[in-house]
């Protein structure tokens, strides 16, 4: 999505907020036709979906990320949930180890950015 100069002088330094949360995650959201239980990123600026959906909304981190960063582990990966989702750290936890069992938590995203990379070069 290519950002107009008109965009950058309404929006502000509220821009990057914007286009992740609502243009991007919102869409994404609103046109998926399985409700997921939980909505993970990897990227920060991603967390600004969450005043776009009642869905927690959590960071994926590989485990040597920042130190002492709040969240916690679960399987190859370090979780941080968005601050509005802190209380429901129990929850988030149960249903991301279930997960896990399954799935590597950052797999996905390095696909996607594969899949991008490979529609780029072409």
């Amino acid at each position: 999505m290519k950002v107009t100069r008109a965009q950058q002088i309404l929006y502000g330094p509220t821009l990057h907020g914007h286009l992740h949360g609502q243009q991007i995650g919102g869409a994404l959201l609103a046109e998926s036709r399985i409700a997921p239980s939980v909505v993970l990123t990897d990227h920060d600026g991603m967390l600004h979906v969450r005043s776009h959906t009642k869905l927690p909304v959590a960071l994926v981190r590989p485990l040597d990320g920042e130190p002492g960063a709040i969240g916690f582990t679960v399987g190859a990966a370090h979780i941080c949930p968005h601050p509005n989702d802190a209380a429901d750290e129990p929850v988030l936890r149960e249903r991301l180890i279930a997960l896990a069992a399954a799935v590597d938590l950052r797999e996905p995203f390095e696909r996607i950015r594969a899949a991008i990379d490979e529609a780029q070069r072409h």
